[in-house]
């Protein structure tokens, strides 16, 4: 059975226990949008693409993370299947990470998505393995949460009467 594959646009939140709530947002490449998200965010998520590497973005995007505390950080390394040969793949992997431990802390965790199937979505056991590592992340407070007030609106509605 073929399925249906949908583009989403805005928040996604999904329930992972009776307690956890997870609420995803895909930060834009502005800067002001990544301040924003920098100053909410509990778990960030780089998604990096391997054919072309880091980019000036995630650097920036990393930056405001670390002067609004620090919170978790995971890499997600897609686009694997563009390396053909296998010595290549294994030194990009090993490269990538290096970088990424660099600029994150050593140890930091980077997940592996090795292509997109005929498909169009990624092979279930990653995506699986990806998604219990996430609900099982500890969260950490991050101090300049506590000193700092802020407020996240997904959306608003103006509301005019007559």
């Amino acid at each position: 059975m073929k399925q249906k594959v949908h583009n989403v646009r805005g928040t996604i939140t999904l329930r992972t226990n009776k307690n956890q709530r997870i609420t995803l947002l895909e930060c834009p490449t502005q800067l002001s949008a990544m301040v924003d998200i920098a100053k909410i965010t509990d778990l960030a998520l780089l998604v990096i693409d391997a054919s072309i590497g880091f980019e000036m973005e995630t650097f920036e995007f990393l930056c405001l993370l670390h002067n609004h505390g620090m919170p978790n950080v995971m890499g997600i390394l897609t686009h694997l299947d563009y390396y053909k040969l296998n010595k290549t793949l294994r030194r990009t992997k090993k490269r990538m990470k290096r970088r990424f431990w660099k600029e994150v802390h050593d140890g930091a965790k980077l997940f592996y998505l090795s292509g997109l199937q005929k498909d169009g979505q990624y092979p279930k056991t990653e995506v699986m393995n990806l998604a219990r590592f996430i609900t099982i992340q500890r969260i950490k407070l991050v101090s300049w949460r506590t000193q700092h007030a802020y407020l996240v609106a997904d959306r608003f509605d103006v509301v005019e009467t007559p």
